[in-house]
């Protein structure tokens, strides 16, 4: 079955976003913010429901436009990096206090714990969802990148898209390790 570029952009770019946000929110909302299994299992789910209605294709979008408009094409490695990370941050100050009241937390302590928690990560992580989006897109074979590494640019198609299988598969095991440790 073959899809459209632009189906194929959205479901690697969701999958992307999901798989790197997914086992990172799980263990710093149950491990760090205290929040319960439920809790942050109905917030993934919410996630989930998000990214997949659109919102990962409309993040991967407006990362797109915002580096055109801000750093540019002749942009190095650490201008997208930068850039990425405050663009994530940004994203996740803004968006998680309405997943959190939608998953049903009500006490505001652990929203504004989860939802700061989620905005330092953003910019500590953003930079590597950049990345990591920019590599997925290149193993996918949907758009090659300057940035991949050299190692997995000589990589048949087929392995590119089995190193994309089981990280989705990694992401999995590592979101039920945290909800597992947290019973």
């Amino acid at each position: 079955m073959f899809f459209s570029k632009k189906v194929q952009r959205y479901l690697v770019g969701s999958a992307t976003i999901a798989a790197v946000c997914t086992p990172v929110s799980a263990g710093l909302e149950t491990l760090v913010a205290g929040m319960s299994n439920e809790t942050s299992w109905n917030a993934r789910l919410i996630t989930l429901g998000f990214i997949v209605a659109g919102g990962g294709v409309r993040y991967t979008n407006g990362l797109r436009r915002s580096r055109e408009q801000t750093v540019g094409a002749e942009a190095t490695n650490g201008d997208l990096l930068r850039h990425d990370a405050r663009h994530c941050a940004q994203f996740n100050a803004i968006t998680s206090p309405f997943f959190y009241f939608a998953c049903g937390s009500r006490s505001v302590f652990e929203i504004a714990v989860g939802t700061s928690v989620a905005t330092v990560l953003g910019y500590i992580a953003g930079g590597r969802l950049g990345y990591l989006l920019d590599t997925t897109h290149d193993l996918a074979g949907i758009q090659p990148t300057e940035r991949i590494h050299p190692w997995l640019n000589d990589k048949s198609p087929r392995a590119k898209k089995a190193i994309v299988a089981l990280s989705l598969v990694g992401s999995a095991a590592a979101t039920a390790l945290f909800y597992y440790v947290n019973k």
